[in-house]
């Protein structure tokens, strides 16, 4: 009986030995990407690697030109090291060098070719901000409508009373 719980102490200690260190969480990539000169299309395979080519995360755009959820994971020996993307296994480039950085979120813009032409296709993007402040307009004028709405009612409920009291 004591030879089970000595071999499941054993077992326990050995867990962490044999698994070797803890996984890290990755960093995750989200942005837009142009492939030849347009955004790139739906079902277009982006990759994360190290310089040694070894692949630390992968892909499939969805919507044209847009990309999400690109996770690059790795063991903690990796922290610190250049990231590289490709677009359908064709090399591509970035605004600025990406590194391996566990937990972080960061938008990074992908291309192939051309810098000017890239630039000008992400000129075309609408921006979040741009976004942000449609919503925010959108909102004030439902609030505004629903302070009109319900001032028109107060109104007609008083306007109604005063004819019935009179």
């Amino acid at each position: 009986m004591w030879i089970k719980y000595l071999l499941l102490g054993v077992f326990l200690i050995l867990i962490p030995v044999v698994s070797g260190e803890p996984p890290i969480p990755g960093v995750e990539f989200y942005g837009w990407a142009v492939h030849s000169g347009g955004y790139a299309r739906p079902d277009t395979i982006i990759t994360a690697h190290f310089r040694d080519g070894e692949i630390c995360g992968e892909t499939r755009i969805v919507n044209a030109g847009q990309y999400s959820k690109l996770t690059c994971n790795a063991n903690s020996s990796r922290i610190g090291q250049e990231i590289i993307f490709r677009l359908n296994y064709d090399k591509a480039k970035t605004s600025d060098t990406q590194f391996f950085t566990p937990g972080k979120m960061r938008h990074v813009d992908i291309f192939t070719g051309d810098l000017e032409l890239a630039q000008t296709v992400f000129r075309e993007v609408p921006s979040f901000k741009k976004c942000e402040d449609c919503l925010i307009k959108v909102a004030l004028i439902g609030i505004f409508a629903i302070v009109i709405l319900t001032l028109a009612f107060e109104l007609g409920r008083w306007t109604q009373k005063k004819l019935v009291s009179s």
